[in-house]
């Protein structure tokens, strides 16, 4: 990896043995954590989404939330979404 200096086979082991996850595994960690706060506090589509998460692939999206959340985005977000309160206009 350029920016640490160090191949990524080192940096993998090295991030394995310290935190017991490699950095794919933490930045999807990162990812999913930030996927979860835009389902239940905004109204943005799946796919907006996954795009800003950094995943364009809404399959992927998919896979990887259930893998973390053990249930579906659309899921997720029905059984947790706050009611937005509107301004009074």
């Amino acid at each position: 990896m350029a920016v640490t200096g160090r191949a990524h086979p080192h940096v993998s082991r090295t991030m394995r043995s310290f935190m017991g996850q490699t950095p794919s595994d933490y930045i999807n960690r990162v990812r999913m954590e930030h996927a979860a706060r835009l389902l239940t506090g905004t109204s943005d589509t799946l796919g907006d989404i996954a795009a800003e998460c950094g995943l364009p692939n809404l399959s992927h999206f998919h896979k990887l939330f259930h893998a973390t959340y053990g249930e579906t985005p659309g899921r997720y977000r029905r059984a947790r979404q706050r009611s937005l309160i509107q301004p009074r206009p």
